[in-house]
């Protein structure tokens, strides 16, 4: 009673109002009003105000962590700046865990100012960087995050405190700053001192930056990192960590991919089957790819609904590093099965999305440039998609290092050799699971380049994917496996070889209702069909000629119209088209 009397003046000063609908609520009129008074206050007093408001909000039930992070912050000068800390810590965390990062980062930057001022131990400075961490990754801001999470591990590791010192090595890069941070080197390093600050025995610890330094290895030479990620589901399920071995689980299907296709199924249904973590955002993309891979698109799309539906249960879609990522997938699934489909229009509105979105997200930007070059292959502008590959491969060398790519359909035969020359010269420094990706249109700069001995290695190499399709990431597909295998088999001279291959291949892109990957194949069979002139070849050509150019004419593709135009008039070698416009 004598605060609502006191406060009477005020009010019918109109300096403060009642807040509607919240009874003994009172606010400002004006935030100057708020100001005036305080500043009036003088600093000692209002100092000591702040204190006695942060006590007494302490007493309550359920105090107001912010508040009183933000009371004991304003009072840190007189001994409180632990509390403030504390406090800032506790919100911080809260914020964190109702999806609200922005707040987050601002009470982690606060209480890491309050901490410098008032000599506040390590161990609470570390804490609060991890949160900042933590923060700006979930709200999408990777290079804060990296640099937060890294000042973390350097304050641990020379304050000798190993739990911190480990816990900030698998933080470091947050829940998508592997891709984000590719050829980063302070990722790996971290994990590596870790380890040898850690016990040399099986435990869940080191298990979990076992896998997590194997999925940092993910672009290592050769098979680096799925022998780390081996190790790390191996012991990890030896302990009994299950959390762990499923996050293993993950890696090891992204660094097996398109090498065990068994592995890169079954471990990334292991990794996802306790639903949707921030550790394991990657493993839905790997199985809709490894699905795709095998040609079961309906799976993939279970996946993609099963995705949204984790998402929302698990409330991550409010984390923007998480809820972009997944967003990210199911348009690149939406791409390739347009591509698939031959609905070539819709591909072309996937792409502009990609295109238009400002975000410096990598992955964003690399599925545009895909997109836009699977678009001008698929149209039959070759010159276009190599155009674009070297302009992709100067923007983010080191994510297409490992490709071959398009530059294996540029049309001077002297380039091309080198091209050709370059990736195979090269290809023991690039990831095992990069490699068969360049199958496809290394089959096609072999047979322009006619290097019968390559073709026949190359079709010896990979004649285990009979049967698969190419996918390399959720935005790239490039047919059957079969057709390469076809094109390497003519050009090594094995006929029967190709034709069984290429007969496959469509039958496969008709498994899948593929009109734009169906055509090529049925392309590439006729012209072998051709070459071959066996006993009922032309017939069987004819037929593959006129489907062909059903499918050509109704998707759009004017490139491939004319390679068939140049076939139907006799030329049996249309792929060396002069036209590349």
């Amino acid at each position: 009673g004598a605060v609502l009397q006191a406060l009477e003046p005020a009010e019918h000063a109109r300096l403060i109002s009642e807040v509607v609908g919240r009874a003994g609520r009172y606010s400002f009129a004006h935030a100057l009003v708020r100001t005036v008074l305080a500043d009036e206050l003088g600093t000692n007093r209002r100092v000591r105000l702040h204190q006695a408001i942060g006590v007494a909000l302490e007493s309550e039930p359920d105090p107001p962590l912010g508040m009183l992070a933000y009371h004991f912050g304003e009072a840190a000068i007189m001994g409180e700046a632990e509390r403030a800390v504390r406090y800032a810590t506790l919100a911080a965390e809260h914020s964190l865990s109702i999806a609200a990062p922005e707040e987050a980062i601002t009470l982690a930057r606060r209480g890491l100012d309050i901490a410098t001022l008032g000599n506040v131990p390590s161990a609470h400075r570390i804490a609060l960087l991890l949160l900042l961490g933590r923060g700006c990754d979930a709200n999408a801001t990777f290079d804060d995050a990296r640099n937060a999470v890294a000042e973390a591990f350097q304050l641990a590791l020379a304050e000798g405190d190993i739990d911190n010192v480990t816990l900030a090595a698998l933080e470091y890069g947050g829940t998508t700053g592997v891709w984000q941070s590719y050829g980063d080197a302070r990722g790996p390093e971290q994990l590596s001192t870790a380890l040898t600050r850690l016990p040399d025995v099986d435990s869940e610890r080191r298990a979990h930056v076992l896998a997590r330094l194997a999925e940092w290895s993910i672009s290592a030479a050769g098979a680096q990192g799925a022998v780390v990620a081996r190790q790390a589901y191996d012991m990890a399920d030896r302990v009994g960590a299950v959390g762990v071995r499923e996050y293993a689980a993950g890696v090891l299907a992204v660094t097996l991919r398109n090498i065990d296709y068994g592995v890169q199924l079954n471990a990334s249904k292991e990794a996802i089957e306790s639903g949707l973590t921030r550790n394991n955002v990657g493993a839905y993309g790997i199985l809709m790819e490894g699905l795709t891979a095998v040609g079961d698109l309906s799976g993939t799309d279970e996946v993609g609904k099963r995705l949204l539906a984790d998402l929302e249960a698990s409330g991550l879609q409010r984390v923007a590093s998480v809820g972009e990522v997944c967003a990210d997938f199911l348009e690149m699934v939406r791409l390739v099965q347009a591509l698939i489909q031959g609905n070539l229009a819709e591909a072309e509105l996937v792409v502009a999305r990609a295109e238009a979105n400002t975000t410096e997200r990598v992955i964003v930007r690399l599925n545009a440039m895909l997109g836009r070059v699977q678009i001008d292959h698929l149209r039959g502008n070759w010159q276009a998609a190599a155009l674009r590959w070297e302009e992709g491969l100067v923007q983010l060398p080191q994510m297409m290092a490992p490709y071959l790519g398009y530059r294996g359909m540029v049309p001077d035969v002297d380039v091309l050799r080198r091209n050709w020359d370059s990736w195979s010269t090269q290809r023991p420094q690039h990831p095992d699971w990069t490699i068969p990706a360049s199958v496809g249109v290394g089959a096609e700069a072999l047979r322009l380049l006619g290097d019968k001995d390559a073709s026949a290695t190359l079709g010896a190499e990979f004649a285990g994917y009979a049967g698969k399709y190419f996918t390399n990431g959720n935005g790239w597909f490039y047919g059957p496996f079969d057709t390469a295998l076809g094109i390497l088999a003519a050009t090594a001279g094995d006929l029967d070889d190709a034709v069984m291959h290429l007969t496959n291949a469509v039958a496969q892109c008709d498994r899948i209702s593929s009109p734009t990957f169906g055509a090529i194949a049925r392309l590439e069979l006729a012209t072998v069909l051709r070459a071959r002139a066996a006993a009922g070849d032309d017939e069987l050509a004819i037929t593959a000629c006129a489907e062909a150019r059903r499918m050509m004419t109704e998707v759009g593709m004017p490139g491939w119209l004319k390679r068939l135009d140049l076939l139907d008039g006799g030329d049996l070698e249309p792929w060396k088209l002069v036209d590349w416009s």
